[in-house]
């Protein structure tokens, strides 16, 4: 009876340690050897009519522009806004999920994540 215990806790320190000195480092050293990128997702945008954005308040009407020295100027910008906000919600556009992708990481994004895990 003594034996087998002595054996099991022997069982779980050398387990133990091949985990920590032998299986913990290789899951380490190769998760660093690759670098997850992502590119962002993109919202869908309904297609609306000039009314629709009218109503949503995403046009704003440029005729009560403050009096300035660069009204011109101010009213010109305004309608611009304007006509770039028509011209984006023109045309339904769908939905763009995010996606993902792995490269191989360089010597200093392998380096750096090494000395991060503790190796």
């Amino acid at each position: 009876m003594k034996f087998i215990f002595l054996f099991l806790i022997l069982a779980c320190l050398m387990g133990g340690w091949f985990y920590w000195y032998e299986v913990r480092p290789a899951k380490i050293r190769h998760d660093c050897s690759w670098v997850k990128h992502t590119s962002g997702f993109v919202d869908a945008i309904p297609a609306m009519t000039e009314d629709e954005l009218w109503q949503k308040g995403l046009l704003r009407d440029c005729s009560t522009a403050y009096e300035s020295v660069f009204y011109e100027s101010v009213t010109t910008l305004c309608e611009s806004s304007n006509s770039r906000i028509i011209e984006k919600y023109k045309n339904a556009i769908d939905a763009v999920p995010a996606k993902e992708w792995w490269e191989p990481a360089n010597p200093k994004e392998y380096a750096f994540c090494l000395h991060d895990q503790g190796l």
